[in-house]
């Protein structure tokens, strides 16, 4: 389960399981769910939003979930998301980090 964390705003149930939404001060969202992305191995689900772009990362286990989280809290408000327009089957296995860059 992720951690709670002080940017945690909500947990609820979702289709049989459970989603974690955080809000970070840099203008992040976090959307966590294990009824994702490797939910039939145990793993969880990321989506990071921000600015109206998405990025999905599946197959996390929760310590892979603590340090995205860790690393979106600790990005400047000016980052942003670059969003690949790789097939999503592609697109679920690649690490969020990449996808996170400073506006010029």
């Amino acid at each position: 389960m992720p951690p709670n964390d002080e940017y945690l705003v909500s947990v609820r149930p979702l289709h049989g399981g459970t989603q974690w939404l955080y809000e970070f001060p840099n203008g992040f969202e976090v959307s966590v769910v294990d009824t994702g992305y490797g939910r039939q191995a145990g793993l969880k689900e990321m989506m990071v939003s921000k600015d109206g772009e998405n990025v999905v990362e599946g197959w996390l286990n929760d310590a892979d979930i603590r340090q995205n989280l860790t690393r979106i809290r600790l990005q400047g408000a000016s980052a942003e998301l670059v969003v690949s327009r790789a097939p999503r089957s592609r697109l679920a296995r690649v690490p969020i980090q990449p996808y996170i860059r400073w506006r010029s």
